[in-house]
């Protein structure tokens, strides 16, 4: 029994041996490898290594940390990138409503103003020519002009004789300013 043992053993050797051979393999270095001793030269070897590599290793986790900061720094801008295009579609958003809010308050000032005009027209071609003469001549000549317009044209004439003679004067001032001079 013990000789089959060595025979396989031996068989076992000399594969390994024929597969260092076929593969160029072959030296002192590869059956120290296989046996598992250290060669003097390579305990030497080892120790003088770190020295050549360390200086390249410490270089490159230099720049690993330089690209790893740049890349956080990178990040970092994309974020603030991101939230100031997010306030500002907000404030955009914003700015929409207001200027919507705007126009409907404008348009509702407008429809206020229409309303009051009316009003002041109606009030005014209910009354008798020397009470208007009374209330447009305590008005700046721009302001007893717009009354004076909302009075109906055959009433006018009417309304302009109640006035003072210096009140009248103006309002006719007021007239000709207002009418676009023809070439």
């Amino acid at each position: 029994m013990i000789l089959y043992i060595v025979i396989l053993l031996v068989g076992f050797v000399g594969a390994i041996v024929g597969v260092l051979a076929a593969t160029h393999n072959l030296n002192r270095e590869a059956l120290d490898k296989i046996m598992g001793k250290v060669p003097e030269g390579a305990a030497h070897a080892s120790a003088e290594a770190p020295d050549d590599v360390d200086p390249l290793l410490r270089a490159i986790r230099d720049q690993q940390k330089k690209l790893d900061e740049r890349e956080a720094a990178m990040k970092a801008q994309e974020e603030r990138i991101k939230t100031a295009q997010a306030d500002l579609q907000k404030l955009r958003d914003e700015l929409g409503a207001l200027l919507q809010q705007y126009g409907q308050d404008l348009d509702n000032v407008d429809a206020e103003a229409e309303a009051q005009r009316a009003e002041v027209e109606t009030l005014l071609q209910k009354m008798k020519p020397d009470q208007a003469a009374e209330i447009i001549s305590t008005k700046t000549p721009e302001e007893a002009l717009a009354l004076l317009k909302l009075i109906p044209e055959k009433s006018r004439p009417k309304v302009m004789e109640k006035l003072p003679p210096d009140k009248a004067a103006e309002l006719i001032d007021a007239m000709r300013n207002a009418i676009p001079a023809t070439p």
